[in-house]
């Protein structure tokens, strides 16, 4: 029995993956999405199963340093990838993709390869999501709300401090990692609302100065 092309493989994969849902919050932003935890704890067990395994190339990386508000550099890195697909056979196909991170440390290059797997395994497999809601720009679940959430108003202070909307997300981006110890992980509610009073304070005494 002659042994499945990648291609074959690929479609065994899609036909068995069950759909992804939204799982993960970001609150300070105030969207639902995907991780690539998700992704991957959906996908290996059939990866396995069908005999597919991929490795990355990367293309081209483009590094871009952003000053913050408070004069600190923000490292932002755009990576472009090439992600090969291979079967028990050897055989493979080949997914380019463009992924961005950013971070106040060291962290900027790892984030923008996985912002890359994620969007490369989203495109190979076809990868559905739960929600089939309409989506913004950048696939952020739109939501209705009866006013400007915690993060808008927070984003809105921002901007006016900084008169920049890149300064003004990587000004919140800081703030955020001091809140959190410099921890990788997403802003509780408690202490949204307090970057938020922040912001808006240090916005009433600029524009009352």
């Amino acid at each position: 029995m002659e042994s499945p092309t990648i291609h074959e493989r690929i479609i065994a994969i899609i036909d068995a993956l069950p759909a992804i849902g939204r799982n993960q919050r970001n609150i300070q932003q105030n969207f639902n999405f995907r991780g690539i935890d998700d992704v991957l704890n959906a996908l290996k067990p059939l990866l396995a199963t069908h005999g597919v395994h991929y490795a990355p190339t990367v293309l081209e990386r483009i590094y871009e340093p952003r000053q913050t508000g408070g004069g600190k550099i923000m490292h932002t890195v755009h990576l472009h990838v090439s992600w090969t697909f291979y079967g028990a056979q050897g055989d493979s196909i080949t997914c380019a993709t463009w992924g961005e991170g950013t971070d106040m440390g060291d962290k900027a290059t790892n984030k923008a390869l996985t912002a890359s797997q994620k969007y490369a395994l989203f495109n190979v497999f076809s990868i559905a999501s739960e929600d089939q809601a309409s989506t913004d720009s950048d696939g952020h679940a739109a939501e209705e709300t009866q006013g400007p959430t915690l993060s808008q108003r927070a984003y809105r202070a921002a901007l006016r401090i900084t008169a920049n909307k890149d300064d003004a997300l990587a000004y919140m981006s800081e703030l955020k990692l001091k809140a959190t110890q410099g921890e990788e992980r997403e802003l509780t509610e408690d202490e949204t609302l307090a970057l938020t009073l922040q912001l808006e304070s240090e916005m009433n005494a600029m524009e009352s100065a």
